[in-house]
């Protein structure tokens, strides 16, 4: 999705990529190896599927079947359009919602990175080393205009009392303490 950006006069200027998970998938590894976004957004099912609503005598069962599952990792839109099924005249149940939201969580927790965390407690300090690996061809989280991704670090001592932490956020999504003396990166 490209966005038109305005001039100093309120005109447009040109264009802004605000989406481009195809653009990036384009620019990464993925092509090279082959990997299309389907491989991933499409899972293979190979049980016979009722691939239409039509009437007993005119069904096709077809093998292998794709599933449709580009879940993406937008969860809170997915609480928001929840929170709102009536106002907006959505169709989808609430239940509908909560199975769509938790495929998004176990795509962004066990598909999406590898989150690598090692420490070492060296002269009365605490070293926390993190690594993230990307293991899609777009940027995470994509799709979402509001691309924002941070690490939560929290420390405590044996009685899980909290002596330092770091990236928590209210209710409203916001960073605690953003402008404190470690800002989480």
């Amino acid at each position: 999705m490209f966005t038109p950006y305005l001039d100093n006069q309120g005109q447009i200027a040109g264009e802004f990529p605000e989406q481009t998970p195809y653009l990036e998938w384009k620019s990464s590894i993925y092509p090279a190896l082959n990997t299309q976004c389907q491989d991933c957004h499409m899972p293979m099912i190979t049980d016979s599927v009722d691939i239409a609503s039509i009437a007993q005598s005119h069904q096709v069962y077809r093998t292998p079947f794709w599933k449709h599952a580009f879940v993406g990792g937008n969860v809170y839109m997915l609480n928001m359009l929840k929170d709102n099924i009536q106002t907006l005249g959505l169709t989808a149940s609430s239940e509908n919602f909560d199975s769509t939201i938790a495929r998004a969580k176990e795509n962004l927790t066990e598909k999406e990175f590898d989150l690598f965390i090692t420490s070492a407690y060296e002269n009365d300090s605490l070293n926390v080393f993190v690594k993230i690996e990307n293991k899609t061809g777009h940027k995470i989280p994509s799709g979402i205009p509001f691309r924002r991704m941070w690490v939560h670090l929290k420390v405590t001592d044996r009685n899980r009392n909290v002596i330092f932490e770091s990236g928590d956020w209210d209710e409203q999504g916001e960073i605690i303490d953003l402008d404190a003396e470690f800002e989480p990166h």
